[in-house]
């Protein structure tokens, strides 16, 4: 999860990463994405993933392995829309207490629970430097009333 979309810097935007099993990283699945809105906590955008492979502890072995993924789960979100908002509010909180964006890993249990694996600030768009929008002394309706497009007719 980044607290800061990783795609553009919008800092508006909680990005969520999911896949079935225990890992995202590797390339060998694509994972499902999630854009929530910071503010309200509202899905703004749902890509689903092909999670044909699940990394998963096996004791016999000792070790993780890759378990094939049943084809019905492969295209099902990993998570339900309460989970995401509850998984955003998280990186919410992280971030004002840090003080600045996070790169998060979670992890959830079979009962639903979520814990953080791991924190820490996200480097890419938190370290470009910041051009204002505007003038800082200049007066907000003067802003305003500059950037109101009035449509002109031409009299005949």
């Amino acid at each position: 999860m980044f607290t800061v979309n990783p795609a553009n810097g919008d800092p508006s935007v909680i990005a969520i990463e999911s896949s079935w099993g225990l890992a995202v990283v590797g390339g060998e699945v694509t994972p499902d994405r999630f854009a929530v809105d910071k503010v309200t906590l509202e899905l703004r955008g749902v890509r689903v993933g092909n999670k044909s492979v699940a990394y998963r502890y096996d004791s016999t072995w000792g070790r993780v392995v890759a378990v094939p993924v049943a084809e019905g789960d492969a295209q099902r979100p990993c998570l339900r829309e309460d989970q995401v908002q509850e998984l955003a509010r998280m990186g919410r909180q992280l971030e004002r207490e840090l003080g600045r964006a996070q790169d998060v890993e979670w992890a959830m249990d079979a009962e639903g629970r979520f814990f953080l694996v791991q924190t820490r600030p996200e480097t890419v768009w938190s370290n470009r430097p910041r051009a204002p929008l505007a003038d800082p002394g200049e007066p907000v309706l003067s802003r305003i009333l500059r950037n109101i497009r009035i449509p002109m007719r031409i009299a005949d």
